[in-house]
């Protein structure tokens, strides 16, 4: 019985377009609660945009490892892991120093509002990234 790989190759062709999809919704969520935080003017209401991010948090980062070893070879692992954490934490270390300079300008609730912004902007960086590198990569770790 011959198997029809394309066909199986389509199939998850859609299952991934699907996550994307869904990690897309995500990230506007993530910069709803986030725009929310900053422009709450009661404390519940703060708390709950706070416990929104978090949970659409988990849905968001729950596949960062698993995205990132779909295309670095299993020797990489360790190295791939320990560059993505430095980027994620030089890089977000720098958001208290960004936010003091947003909030001098246009004030502190609408510079975290405004931070919402990283979120849309990330999501678009990483779809961009799998349309154009995705597809390669995993060629090339299959051979």
């Amino acid at each position: 019985m011959a198997v029809n790989t394309k066909a199986r190759f389509y199939k998850w062709e859609v299952v991934l377009l699907l996550w994307v999809a869904f990690f897309l919704n995500q990230a506007d969520r993530q910069a709803f609660n986030i725009v929310l935080m900053g422009v709450s003017g009661t404390f519940v209401t703060v708390c709950a945009a706070l416990a929104g991010f978090g949970f659409f948090r988990a849905f968001f980062d729950a596949g960062t490892f698993a995205v990132l070893y779909d295309v670095i070879e299993p020797k990489y692992y360790s190295t791939s892991s320990a560059v993505l954490i430095l980027f994620g934490f030089g890089i977000g270390a720098l958001a208290p120093w960004i936010l003091g300079m947003i909030s001098d300008h246009i004030g502190l609730s609408a510079g975290i509002a405004s931070l919402g912004a990283v979120w849309v902007v990330g999501s678009m960086a990483l779809l961009i990234a799998r349309v154009l590198f995705f597809d390669k990569d995993a060629e090339k770790i299959k051979k």
